[in-house]
C-alpha cells in the first residue's frame, strides 16, 4: 500500500485512474440492447463496467470533497486504494475460473460492474450520514 504522504499528494484525477481497468479503453461499437455473439456480450459487459466506474468516480469526488482537509480524507483515500486492490483481485479470481473460455472477459466485466456499483452505494452513504 502507498504511504499517506504519497497518496495525499496524488491529484484526484490520477487517483481515479487507479480505478480504471481494461474496460476504460475503446471498445468496438455493438448493439448492446440485443448482443448476439459472445464477443458482443463481452463488449457490452465492458461498457457497463466502464459506466459503473464513471459513476463511482463522480460519487467519490463528492465524498472526498466533503472530507477535504480532515483526518477522514486520509482514511477515505486508504480505504479506496484498498478497495480497488480487493476489487481487481476478486474479479481476476472470478475470471480465472473460466480461463481460456470466451466468456472470461464477460465474467470479469460483470464482476467489476457488480462490485463497483456496490462500492458506489456505500460511498453515497457517506454523503448523507455523519460528517460535517
Amino acid at each position: 500500500m502507498m504511504n499517506m504522504q504519497s497518496v495525499t499528494s496524488i491529484p484526484f484525477t490520477v487517483l481515479c485512474f487507479f480505478t480504471l481497468s481494461s474496460t476504460a479503453f475503446a471498445q468496438p461499437q455493438v448493439n448492446c440492447k440485443s448482443p448476439y455473439t459472445q464477443f458482443e456480450m463481452n463488449v457490452c459487459a465492458a461498457q457497463q463496467a466502464g459506466d459503473a466506474d464513471r459513476v463511482l468516480n463522480q460519487v467519490y469526488s463528492q465524498v472526498i470533497a466533503k472530507y477535504k482537509g480532515t483526518a477522514q480524507e486520509d482514511r477515505l483515500i486508504d480505504a479506496q486504494i484498498s478497495w480497488i486492490k480487493f476489487r481487481d483481485l476478486e474479479c481476476t479470481f472470478a475470471k480465472k475460473r473460466f480461463e481460456g473460455g470466451s466468456i472470461a472477459p464477460m465474467i470479469y466485466s460483470d464482476c467489476l460492474k457488480r462490485l463497483t456499483t456496490q462500492r458506489t452505494q456505500g460511498l453515497k452513504v457517506y454523503l448523507t450520514e455523519g460528517g460535517f
